[in-house]
C-alpha cells in the first residue's frame, strides 16, 4: 500500500521575508546568508520568490533606463531652455545632478526599487510638463501679430478700409472718391514698383481674412499638468506584467489567496507569453494543490511545463506538484511515470525519498 510523503507547507507559512529584504539591500550578513539558504533549501515557495523579485528588478530596471534616455533626449531636443544658474558652478551636495538622479543602481544583483508604477508615472509627468513648458515659451506668435508686422508703414490705398468697426472690404456707398485724372502736385512721389509689390500681399490677406478673429489661447503649463495627471491614473486592466505579478504577490505574501489568484489569472490572459505568465502558471498550480484542487493543479503544471521552455526556472518543483496532484486523483500509472521523470532529470531532488515510496511496490 502507498503511503502518503510527509505534508507539504502551505503557501501561507511563515518565511524569512526579512532575509529576502536584507540581501536586496545587500545588507545580509554570513550567518543570515547561511539561514537563508538553508531555508531555500527545502522551501519551493521562497525558491520561487527569489526567481520573482528578480524578474521584477530586471524590467523595472529597463524601464528606469528607459525613461532616464528619454529625459535626456528631451532636454538635448530642448538648448533654449537655460539654466539661471552658473552653468561652471557645480552641484551642491544636497542636489545631485540629473545623471545621477536618474541613473540605474548597479551595486548589487538585485536591488529593490521603489514602485515602478509610482517612479514610471512622476518621471511621464515631468516629460509632458517639460515639453508644454518649453512649446508655451517659444509658440509662433498669433496670424494678427504676423500681419501687424508685415502690414505697410504706407497708408493703405484708397477702396481698401483699415481695419476697424466696419470690418474689411472697401469703404461704405458714397464715401469712396473716385480717382482723380489731374497729375499728381508737384513734389508728390509716387510710390516705387518694389514698394507696392511689397504692400500688396499683405493688404490682399488682410481683405481676405474673416470679420471677426479670435486670438488663439495657449495651454497653461497648470492644465497640462493636469491633463497629465488624469493620464496617470491607470486602471488595473492597464497594468504591467510585472505590476501584475508584483500584485499577486503582495496578495498572497498577505495571506489573500483569492485576490492572488485573480492576479495571476489576469496575467497569464493579458501577458500570455511573458515570463511573469509563465511563473504565474506555476504559483497557480500551487494555490490550487493547497486548496484541495488537484485537477486544476494538474492543468497549470501541464501548461508551465508545456510552455515551449526545454527546462523552465521553476521545472523541478512543477513536477513535484504535477505527482502529487496525479496521486491525489488517484491516477497511480500517470503518477508513478510522472514521479520516475523527477527522479530522471533531478535525481538530487528534494522529493527524493516521497518519490521512491510512491515507486516502491
Amino acid at each position: 500500500m502507498t503511503t502518503q510523503g510527509p505534508k507539504l507547507a502551505r503557501v501561507t507559512d511563515l518565511h524569512p521575508e526579512e532575509l529576502f529584504d536584507k540581501e536586496a539591500a545587500g545588507t545580509l550578513s554570513p550567518e543570515e546568508r547561511g539561514r537563508l539558504e538553508a531555508h531555500l533549501v527545502r522551501c519551493a515557495d521562497c525558491r520561487w520568490e527569489r526567481e520573482a523579485r528578480r524578474a521584477f528588478h530586471l524590467e523595472s530596471l529597463e524601464t528606469d533606463e528607459a525613461l532616464a534616455g528619454a529625459l535626456e533626449r528631451l532636454t538635448e531636443a530642448a538648448p533654449h531652455v537655460s539654466d539661471e544658474r552658473d552653468p561652471s558652478a557645480e552641484p551642491r551636495g544636497d542636489e545631485p545632478g540629473l545623471g545621477k538622479v536618474m541613473a540605474p543602481s548597479h551595486q548589487h544583483p538585485w536591488v529593490r526599487l521603489p514602485s515602478p508604477r509610482r517612479s514610471r508615472w512622476a518621471v511621464s509627468l515631468l516629460l509632458v510638463s517639460g515639453t508644454a513648458a518649453a512649446w508655451v515659451g517659444f509658440a509662433p506668435a498669433p496670424p494678427e501679430a504676423q500681419l501687424a508686422a508685415t502690414a505697410p508703414s504706407a497708408a493703405i490705398p484708397r477702396g481698401i478700409s483699415a481695419i476697424g468697426d466696419r470690418g474689411f472690404g472697401s469703404e461704405p456707398p458714397g464715401t469712396a472718391e473716385e480717382p482723380s485724372a489731374e497729375p499728381p502736385p508737384t513734389g508728390a512721389t509716387s510710390p516705387s514698383p518694389g514698394a507696392s509689390g511689397t504692400h500688396t500681399t499683405p493688404v490682399a490677406a488682410m481683405a481676405e481674412a474673416p470679420a471677426q478673429r479670435t486670438p488663439a489661447k495657449r495651454p497653461t503649463l497648470a492644465a497640462t499638468a493636469q491633463r497629465a495627471a488624469h493620464l496617470g491614473e491607470r486602471t488595473p486592466a492597464s497594468l504591467s506584467a510585472a505590476e501584475r505579478f508584483a500584485a499577486g504577490n503582495r496578495a498572497r505574501g498577505r495571506g489573500d489567496l483569492a485576490a492572488a489568484s485573480q492576479h495571476y489569472t489576469a496575467l497569464v490572459k493579458e501577458h500570455a507569453g511573458t515570463p511573469e505568465a509563465r511563473a504565474a502558471r506555476a504559483l497557480l498550480a500551487q494555490l490550487a494543490l493547497d486548496e484541495g484542487h488537484p485537477a486544476r493543479a494538474l492543468a497549470h503544471y501541464d501548461a508551465y511545463l508545456g510552455a515551449g521552455e526545454a527546462r523552465p526556472v521553476l521545472s523541478e518543483e512543477a513536477l513535484i506538484g504535477r505527482a502529487r496532484a496525479l496521486s491525489q486523483l488517484g491516477q497511480s500509472s500517470e503518477a508513478a511515470r510522472a514521479w520516475r521523470e523527477l527522479l530522471k532529470h533531478y535525481p538530487d531532488s528534494a522529493a527524493r525519498a516521497e518519490a521512491q515510496r510512491h515507486l516502491t511496490p
